[in-house]
């Protein structure tokens, strides 16, 4: 019979020195950073836009690029009502994390890029959710304060 020495089980807390995964979009170990950028420089200096252009594309954009990316946010804003209806019959004890989780599986089913899986199908699904699931967290919201959701308005 071949017998394997015991091995010391080692106990880390939290996964502390574990590498989990490795990206290059952030890295906490000075601080966290998204990009190469501290979060603090980020929170000060660029908007959301910019922070979220930067994290889907790697680099901060120039004015152009600004203005097109907050133009395929406001275009892509609209969520079907079936999601908007299917919101209603979610019991108002659920926390808006879970309505938020399901609001994107729900978007899913209307994604055309859903079969798809490119680098460029995924960044276009990126930019949807950007623009869609706080529309829906808004609708959420006036339906529990017993208000109608509004229409999005790409301007916002």
């Amino acid at each position: 019979m071949n017998e394997q020495p015991a091995t010391e089980m080692l106990y880390r807390p939290g996964l502390e020195g574990i590498i989990a995964g490795e990206t290059a979009i952030s890295s906490i170990e000075d601080g966290l950073r998204y990009r190469g950028y501290s979060i603090e420089d980020l929170a000060k200096h660029a908007s959301f836009e910019e922070t979220a252009y930067l994290i889907l594309n790697g680099e901060l954009p120039s004015a152009d690029q600004l203005a097109a990316f907050r133009q395929r946010l406001g275009e892509a804003m609209s969520v079907p009502k079936e999601i908007i209806k299917t919101l209603k019959i979610i019991p108002a004890s659920a926390s808006l994390m879970d309505v938020m989780r399901t609001g994107a599986s729900l978007l899913a089913h209307f994604d055309p890029d859903a079969a798809d899986n490119s680098h460029a199908a995924n960044v276009r699904k990126a930019e949807r959710l950007l623009a869609q699931l706080p529309v829906i967290m808004a609708a959420r919201q006036r339906q529990l304060d017993g208000q109608r959701p509004v229409a999005a308005d790409p301007k916002l």
